[in-house]
């Protein structure tokens, strides 16, 4: 799985969402052949393997295009 900072997730049990709407990535370790991963809000690393990618959605692209338009200065 192709994870990285800053990617959504989703944390899998036992075929049931451990979180009610999806996590950031905010760190991936590796510890004894084994990839973890901590997400926002939690202390706990998760195994990498439990987790899915979610994509985000389009309210949050359009979050991102706006960010990403209002932060720009005018060209003069």
């Amino acid at each position: 799985m192709n994870l990285k900072v800053g990617d959504n997730v989703q944390w899998l049990v036992n075929g049931a969402d451990q979180f009610l709407k999806p996590k950031k990535v905010t760190k991936i370790v590796s510890f004894e052949n084994s990839f973890y991963v901590y997400v926002e809000d939690s202390l706990c690393a998760i195994p990498i393997e439990q987790l899915s990618k979610i994509r985000p959605t389009i309210a949050e692209k359009l979050k991102t295009i706006w960010a990403y338009i209002l932060d720009q200065e005018p060209n003069l």
